[in-house]
């Protein structure tokens, strides 16, 4: 449906394709904040901190689509904002990395 209504939205034929070309897609989605009693569920200096900037998660299973690329787009594009980012680093032993949270929240009240 996108490539479809993007397509749509452009004014002449070939604007469609340099569109595309000139673009890069982030895949966004929430993070939690640490809860006091679950912090030793996240990596000491890599823990999201609410109202401290923009979250990158990073996981070394890669169950997130952040990559070094993305990632720099993001700070750079914060920092000509002046907006703040910060690394959210998930712990090599946690089961997180689907939507919402929902297995960090399940592996936390199960400890």
């Amino acid at each position: 449906m996108l490539p479809s209504l993007m397509n749509r939205l452009s004014p002449a034929p070939g604007d469609y394709a340099r569109s595309i070309a000139k673009s890069f897609l982030i895949s966004a989605d929430m993070t939690h904040g640490v809860h006091p009693n679950y912090a030793s569920k996240h990596q000491d200096e890599h823990k999201p901190t609410l109202n401290a900037g923009v979250a990158i998660k990073l996981n070394a299973k890669q169950r997130y689509a952040s990559e070094v690329l993305g990632a720099f787009l993001v700070k750079r594009l914060a920092a000509l904002k002046g907006a703040t980012c910060q690394e959210f680093q998930v712990r090599n032993d946690s089961p997180c990395g689907s939507t919402v949270g929902r297995e960090c929240t399940a592996a936390c009240h199960s400890s």
